[in-house]
């Protein structure tokens, strides 16, 4: 359901776009609320809720924001995942923790041009890194 940020009326939605907003029939604000709410019953079910917000202008994110919950492949566990990156500012910032205990799994709090070697950059396979160990 899509309220209004101000008034928490409900706005009608459909037909909106990021450029242009419905205007609240209450108070006349483009400001949105967004709620979600489930049920699930059954035994062993799990539901992994995340957020992920970006913001931009043409081109790509200057800021990208994601907190979620997820399954850790590699230890088989739930972690719960924060990050920021801001390429305006040039900072990196990831916290990943194990959701039972709390543990610090990963931490990274640095400038972002000193990321590399992740996601499109990660080295996946001896040709990758023969062309690399080549280009520097």
């Amino acid at each position: 359901m899509n309220v209004c940020g101000t008034c928490n009326a409900i706005v009608d939605t459909f037909n909106e776009t990021p450029e242009k907003r419905a205007v609240c029939q209450k108070c006349c604000s483009t400001k949105r609320s967004h709620d979600c709410a489930g049920d699930i019953k059954g035994e062993g079910a799990r539901v992994f809720m995340s957020l992920k917000a970006r913001m931009k202008d043409p081109g790509k994110p200057y800021i990208e924001i994601k907190n979620c919950l997820d399954i850790n492949r590699d230890l088989d566990k739930v972690v719960e995942i924060h990050q920021i990156i801001d390429r305006r500012n040039n900072w990196y910032y990831k916290k990943v923790t194990d959701y039972e205990n709390g543990s610090v799994i990963r931490y990274a709090n640095k400038p972002l041009s000193d990321h590399t070697g992740h996601g499109a950059t990660k080295i996946n396979n001896v040709v990758d890194c023969k062309n690399y160990v080549e280009a520097i």
